[in-house]
């Protein structure tokens, strides 16, 4: 575990077919202490704001971590993880508060840990990109539904800061997604 496979690996660290090539090490996945290129164990936390299919797609999103490297965060970590992603909902009441109170708690976390990744998705997140871009400008990633799947490949792009938001000048150097409609 903490290793990465580091077959078909580009310069830039993705590999011809845009997927994330892990064992190329940004320095979001290194220690403060080492920056000798060696890649750390990152962990995650996903946070789920919503509706049953919200819980499924949490469960996915775990899923797709884990298999890009990540590690879950020990219960009650409270945003000590590396990454933190939000799975929200559009449909129940007060997800939207509950998101910005979540995130304005994590805006110190990061400027202490500038390492840190936060990723906002789910129907909530396609549906209010530009508020979120426009309220928490700390939030490295913004995915709509349709791209959890991309979402290593998405925290690779903002770690390297090759997001295609950072591109098209997005504020807060989000990497969207140019085929996301959200």
């Amino acid at each position: 575990m903490g290793h990465w496979a580091t077959r078909d690996v580009s310069r830039d660290g993705f590999s011809a077919a845009g997927r994330v090539t892990p064992g190329t090490a940004y320095p979001c996945h290194m220690s403060s202490g080492d920056r000798s290129g060696a890649v750390d164990v990152k962990t995650y936390e996903v946070r789920t704001y919503g509706c049953q299919m919200n819980v499924h797609d949490s469960e996915r999103l775990s899923g797709l971590l884990e298999g890009a490297g990540y590690v879950r965060a020990p219960e009650g970590s409270d945003g000590d993880a590396d990454v933190v992603v939000f799975n929200t909902c559009a449909v129940r009441e007060n997800a939207d508060n509950r998101l910005y109170g979540n995130l304005g708690r994590l805006a110190p976390m990061k400027t202490k840990r500038p390492g840190m990744q936060i990723a906002v998705g789910g129907c909530l997140a396609q549906k209010d990109r530009d508020t979120i871009v426009k309220k928490a400008p700390w939030v490295d990633v913004v995915f709509g539904t349709h791209n959890i799947g991309k979402l290593p490949v998405l925290l690779e792009r903002a770690c390297a800061g090759r997001g295609a938001g950072r591109d098209r000048g997005v504020p807060g150097g989000l990497p969207l997604d140019p085929a996301d409609p959200a």
